[in-house]
């Protein structure tokens, strides 16, 4: 869809570069083993994945892939294959990436890697103090990719002003990471309970305050 953020990325970084852009058909998006195979029949060098697709995709070997980007949710596993595989980490709200990470190995816990060009990120503690090497904190993003705003919700608690930059704005992601020492952020899990469920950002909370407008229903959670 037009209206998905990392359609932005998909389709015009790639065409204003003189790539060809391949539109996966319907019957063939959901199988792995018929889209490894539409992917070498097309010749196709460079695709981007939701990262739960990646689990399955791995498995088949692939002669055409130069680069596989997985992004969306966290990225738990990974397999040495031809091409190199990138972690990429960002939310819809400083569009599009935000961090990428080079997966050559697997890790513990798969880093979501440095920040891109034009994007600053901060990791904060309690008190909004930069958290040292390896302590967790909130992960903010500041810089040229991040959204004025929620449409009709502007003075959103989740836009503030970057103590580092004054004019500046800066997102609080509700993410929890912390540096790790050769520069890179490992996540770490969320300050609230949103979870993602196919990629699709979900707040629990939201579902108990509809459950508790059913007047039979006294408590939820």
């Amino acid at each position: 869809s037009l209206s998905f953020d990392p359609s932005v990325a998909e389709r015009f970084s790639s065409l204003i570069s003189g790539a060809t852009v391949h539109i996966i058909p319907k019957e063939v998006k959901q199988k792995p083993e018929l889209l490894n195979k539409f992917i070498d029949e097309s010749n196709i060098t460079v695709i981007i994945l939701p990262t739960p697709f990646y689990s399955y995709f791995k498995q088949y070997d692939n002669k055409s892939l130069r680069v596989l980007i997985v992004g969306g949710d966290k990225l738990t596993d990974f397999k040495k294959r031809s091409y190199k595989v990138y972690n990429n980490y960002g939310p819809t709200e400083n569009t599009v990436i935000t961090t990428v990470f080079p997966v050559d190995k697997n890790f513990k816990n798969i880093p979501i890697g440095k920040p891109i060009a034009n994007t600053r990120v901060y990791i904060l503690d309690n008190n909004n103090n930069l958290a040292p090497i390896g302590i967790a904190g909130e992960l903010c993003i500041s810089g040229d990719g991040l959204s004025r705003g929620y449409i009709n919700n502007i003075d959103s608690d989740k836009f503030v002003d970057n103590p580092f930059e004054p004019g500046v704005k800066m997102y609080r992601t509700g993410d929890i990471a912390r540096w790790l020492p050769d520069g890179n952020i490992e996540f770490l899990g969320r300050i609230d309970h949103q979870v993602k469920i196919r990629g699709n950002r979900i707040e629990p909370g939201e579902i108990e305050n509809r459950l508790l407008k059913n007047a039979a229903i006294k408590e939820a959670a």
